[in-house]
């Protein structure tokens, strides 16, 4: 499939090249174009043109911006942000809405499915712990949208979890801000530790 990634911080460039390493064409869009060896690079506008699926990994912050400037309305959109405050330890948003359905409001046509915001970029290439996959918990409203990430998923090595509607996402952006907790106050380091749902 044809990606396109707007930012290409630590988690855009990741996420990006391990989904090019499964076979599909990502092109990495940054506010000021910079080359990433091996990969179309551009703006922002140029990634969202290129992609079908558009995975979305600005700071919360350039965020709602940065997406009412770009008007994605026809496509699919992985929401990997997280709506931190300023010093990274809080959310700016949670709890009676999200940063998924603050998106939601200004991209109106597009198909959002929340994903990947728990995970570290350095955990992308490496999701399995011995016999276990770490798991994405993934959610959306639309479900055509969510079969389609879901494969994304699985084909990167990781456990899909379907956590329901987009609404799931004021429960699992909480989520990575516990995972930022134990990586950056416990210490337990970003490509150490992962999540994982057990079932019977």
């Amino acid at each position: 499939m044809k990606i396109g990634v707007v930012g290409s911080g630590s988690m855009g460039t990741a996420l990006g090249k391990a989904l090019a390493a499964k076979g599909h064409s990502v092109f990495f869009g940054s506010r000021t174009p910079r080359s990433v060896a091996g990969f179309q690079t551009g703006t922002y506008e140029e990634a969202v043109r290129h992609g079908e699926i558009i995975i979305l990994t600005t700071t919360w912050e350039c965020t709602l911006n940065i997406v009412n400037g770009l008007k994605i309305n026809d496509k699919i959109i992985i929401d990997c942000t997280n709506p931190e405050t300023h010093d990274g330890r809080g959310l700016a948003v949670g709890h009676t809405t999200s940063g998924s359905e603050e998106i939601a409001k200004i991209c109106s046509g597009a198909r959002i499915v929340k994903a990947f915001c728990h995970v570290y970029a350095e955990m992308l290439t490496v999701p399995a712990f011995g016999t276990e996959k770490a798991s994405v918990f993934y959610c959306g409203d639309d479900s055509d949208a969510k079969a389609v990430i879901l494969k994304l998923i699985a084909e990167m090595g990781f456990d899909p979890v379907d956590a329901g509607p987009l609404k799931s996402a004021r429960y699992i952006e909480p989520l990575a801000m516990l995972m930022v907790q134990l990586v950056r106050e416990m210490k337990m380091g970003p490509d150490r530790i992962a999540m994982k749902l057990l079932k019977r």
